[in-house]
Formats: C-alpha cells, structure tokens, sequence
C-alpha cells in the first residue's frame, strides 16, 4: 500500500536527480547557432577543360583562377566572421551581432571578387573576340563562292540532281556528308548550298547541314583548334559566373 508523501516530500522529490547520464539543457528559442557548424564549405562548381594542352596559357590560368579566387574568397569570409563586433558605448545584441558580421562579411567577399574577376574576364573577352575571328574566316574559306566553269558545273548538276527521285536525292545527300573529304562528294555539296534555295534540291535544314559540313571540312586542323578554343572558353566563362554568383550568396550561409 502506498503513502501518500506529505507536502515537503513532494518538493524534495522533484530536486532530486534521477539520471546518471550527462545533462543536456535544451537551446533558448532565441539562441543563435554556432556559424562555424552551419557553413557550407563547398566551393563554385567548375566545368573541366577537355583537351587542355595546346591552349592559351592565360586562359588555361583563368580558368584554374576561378578556383583559387573561390579558396581566396571562402578565406576573406571566414577571417571576417571570426573577428568580434564591438562599438564602444554600445550594447549590441546576438542578433545584432550576427548581422554586422554578415554584412561585414559581404563586403569583404565582393571586395575580393571584384579584385579576381577584373583580372579574369578580360582574358575571357579577348579569347571570345578572337574566337569570332577565326570563325568568320573558317565560313568564309568554307562557303562555296563559284564562278566561271565550277559555275557551270554546278547548275548542270543541279539540274539533274533535281530529276532524281527524293528518296535517292536524300541517299546521295547522306553519302557525300559522310565522305565530304572526296571531291566528287564535296562537289555536289557545294551544288546544293550554291544554287538558289528556291530549286529545292533539299530541304532548308539539309541545306544547313551541307554547309556546316563544308565549312568543318574546309580546314580540319583550324576546325579542331577552334572547337578546343570554344569549349574552354565557354568553360572558364562558366566558372567564373559560377563564382560571382556562389560568391554573391556567400554571407547568408555564416
């Protein structure tokens, strides 16, 4: 049979502790965490260069720049955040605190990224710029241009390939793009992309695609060299916008 305990008992009772275990005090509903726990530490994703040797130097250093100036950053950032806010005569709160150090920490991550990216997109403008160069005297060298007897020529091809049945137009269209080293092949090409859109001798889009074929095939070895240039060129691009904008989200994560 139980007994009842008296008044005092029942205060005792509950100032006794009945666990072994280490004490865990529950967080204010106020309470700030630790920023160092909560900070994503991944920096900018970054697209590889494929192929990189034989490119520019600059830019192959622009692109590894990006990376770097990342580190730099996440470095300025976390310098900033550790340093205390104090203002004499002035009591300030946690919260208060708290976003002194993020703003503090904004601008000394757009400081760092404004000293990094005025070095590296230059590189990237110049590149671009020349990459439209060397384009635009690849479709110039690849646009057939005919005159006289290859003139000639031409229009009498046209007009027999017209005579063909669509099914064996599309046949001989498939072979030449497949073998556009061969003269005879390139030569029927250049018909179909010379000659007046209006014949129909293909559709727009085969049209498209013969003269693209014409113009890769025009110089392979600078064709190559300008696809390498694009893709790191595109790629370096990317990893500094990447840059700006993980830079730009940066002291909301402290």
């Amino acid at each position: 049979m139980c007994m009842a305990l008296n008044p005092d008992d029942q205060i005792r009772s509950r100032l006794i502790r009945h666990s072994d275990g280490p004490l865990e005090l529950a967080p204010r509903p106020d309470a700030i965490p630790d920023a160092a726990r909560i900070v994503d530490t991944r920096l900018p994703y970054q697209p590889d260069l494929v192929g990189a040797d034989g490119l520019p130097e600059n830019l192959r250093n622009a692109h590894s720049g990006s990376r770097h100036a990342a580190a730099e950053i996440r470095s300025a950032a976390d310098r900033a955040w550790r340093v205390e806010v104090n203002i004499a005569g002035v009591t300030l709160t946690d919260a208060q605190k708290m976003q002194m150090r993020r703003e503090r920490a904004a601008e000394l991550v757009q400081s760092a990224l404004d000293a990094r990216t005025k070095v590296l997109r230059p590189v990237v403008e110049r590149h671009k710029a020349e990459l439209e160069r060397r384009r635009a005297r690849l479709v110039e060298k690849g646009t057939p241009k005919l005159a006289g007897v290859e003139a000639e020529r031409s229009l009498r091809l046209a007009d027999h390939f017209a005579k063909l049945e669509p099914e064996t137009r599309a046949l001989r269209i498939i072979e030449a793009l497949n073998n556009a080293s061969d003269p005879s092949a390139r030569e029927l090409l250049a018909c179909v992309t010379w000659n007046n859109p209006h014949l129909d001798l293909v559709s727009p889009e085969t049209r498209q695609r013969c003269l693209a074929t014409l113009i890769a095939t025009a110089d392979e070895g600078e064709y190559a060299e300008l696809t390498q240039l694009d893709g790191a060129v595109q790629a370096t691009e990317a990893s500094i916008e990447n840059l700006e904008r993980w830079s730009g989200t940066l002291s909301s994560e402290y």
